[in-house]
């Protein structure tokens, strides 16, 4: 993962009252997620170092995907839940394309995220 970038304290302040609606923390509130940040298209979800006052891009999703949920596990370990559009399958008669669940374990002491789509395609049963 990439370094932290540093917000001076006032800015640091300003982000985490403006915010707080997606701002999800871990039980010791060491760590805490924004998982809403530039807004209505496009979505990059944020590892905020509380104590540092610093932040760390996790994952950016384009329209295609967005993370809707997330629960820490315990103070290392988080999961976000979303959905992904599949456009390589769009149903011209409902003018629809596959959605899919969408789930993102974020690891801080192994250092790794995973990202997990169920593709099974319920339309069929």
């Amino acid at each position: 993962m990439n370094t932290f970038s540093q917000f001076d304290a006032s800015d640091w302040n300003l982000y985490l009252n403006t915010s707080n609606e997606f701002i999800v923390y871990n039980p010791s509130k060491t760590y805490a997620t924004d998982f809403n940040f530039y807004g209505d298209v496009d979505q990059e979800t944020k590892l905020l170092d509380i104590k540092n006052r610093s932040e760390k891009r996790i994952n950016f999703c384009d329209p295609t995907c967005g993370f809707d949920e997330a629960k820490w596990l315990n103070d290392d370990v988080l999961i976000l839940v979303g959905s992904f559009i599949d456009f390589d399958y769009y149903d011209e008669v409902t003018e629809t394309s596959r959605i899919y669940a969408m789930i993102m374990i974020v690891d801080l002491e192994h250092r790794k995220k995973n990202i997990y789509f169920n593709k099974l395609d319920f339309t069929k049963n």
